[in-house]
């Protein structure tokens, strides 16, 4: 029976190192494969709250960009396009994923408020698309002088409401990519932009003070006249 269990030990011990030998090797070669994680987050918590506090702030902002028929499927694609996390021979990002389940196109925001979309050029979509880039980069801060080119383009309240849409989008973005950034230093690549200490209260803060508050935000704007 010792002899037995003794050879099951010594079993179970060489399984446990093979184990460990072949997930060094897998994180090694993510490691060569990825280098360091590359796409933009949140840097710290000051960051975060000020994203949060504008639109916290300003429901009648959210409220009217729900109701504005110029946000429609095609400029809030152009917007979601821009803003994909991923390569074409890459699997969808986390950021990408949530995105695609909260159903950020401008006809699902208005699927209440039945209303016909406004026609936009092919040029003012790049516009769009180029401004929400800028703005990802920028870490959900829009660029005015930017901003002054969409009013000139759509007029003041499309305007606006084109920048209330990329910051609300922007900053998911930003938030899925911090989450993704902890687990890719986990696993040996971490962000060069942010520390782990910052990723963890990010995280923190996202989980147990901002999404209660996602539902009592969306009643904000439903029931504010703005809307």
């Amino acid at each position: 029976m010792r002899r037995r269990d003794g050879f099951l030990v010594a079993m179970g011990a060489l399984a446990g190192v093979i184990a460990v030998h072949y997930a060094r090797r897998a994180v090694g070669r993510a490691k060569e494969r990825t280098g360091t994680f590359a796409r933009p987050a949140f840097v710290n918590v000051g960051h975060v709250l000020e994203w949060v506090r504008d639109l916290w702030r300003h429901p009648e902002r959210l409220a009217m960009m729900r109701s504005n028929p110029a946000i429609s499927g095609a400029l809030s694609d152009a917007v979601l396009a821009a803003l994909l996390q991923h390569g074409a021979d890459e699997a969808p990002a986390l950021a990408d994923r949530v995105l695609a389940w909260l159903s950020l196109r401008g006809d699902a925001l208005r699927k209440d408020q039945p209303t016909e979309p406004v026609a936009v050029s092919p040029a003012q979509e790049r516009s769009v698309a180029e401004f929400a880039r800028e703005t990802l980069v920028r870490g959900a801060r829009p660029n005015l002088d930017h901003v002054d080119a969409l009013i000139d383009a759509f007029g003041v309240r499309t305007a606006h409401d084109v920048v209330t849409f990329v910051r609300l989008v922007a900053g998911i973005v930003l938030a899925a990519n911090t989450w993704e950034a902890i687990v890719s230093r986990a696993l040996g690549r971490p962000s060069p932009e942010t520390r782990a200490r910052d990723e963890a209260k990010i995280v923190s803060l996202l989980a147990l003070a901002i999404l209660p508050l996602v539902p009592i935000a969306y009643l904000r704007t439903v029931i504010n006249p703005a809307g």
